[in-house]
């Protein structure tokens, strides 16, 4: 059985995963377009909320982020992304 805390921070970490996928992709064929014949994508942060040192929900956005934080929780952008992305 998953715990609802849990849960929350599959479902956000995932979407937020998809989400800056998306808009790396976008960049990535944005330039494609525009003639750039080896498109250079900066990968993305994520921004986490915590709380007491605990890992909460994850986010693609700053604005998401605080929308899921709560009173004494913590926003921060996550500049170094965990693993790598393989094209």
């Amino acid at each position: 059985m998953i715990a609802p805390a849990q849960r929350l921070l599959l479902t956000t970490t995932e979407r937020a995963a998809a989400t800056v996928r998306v808009l790396e992709d976008l960049e990535a064929v944005r330039q494609m377009l525009a003639g750039v014949v080896a498109p250079v994508v900066t990968p993305l942060p994520l921004y986490v909320v915590t709380a007491g040192g605990e890992l909460l929900s994850v986010h693609a956005t700053p604005g998401e982020a605080e929308q899921h934080a709560g009173p004494g929780m913590t926003v921060r952008r996550m500049a170094q992304r965990p693993g790598g992305r393989q094209s």
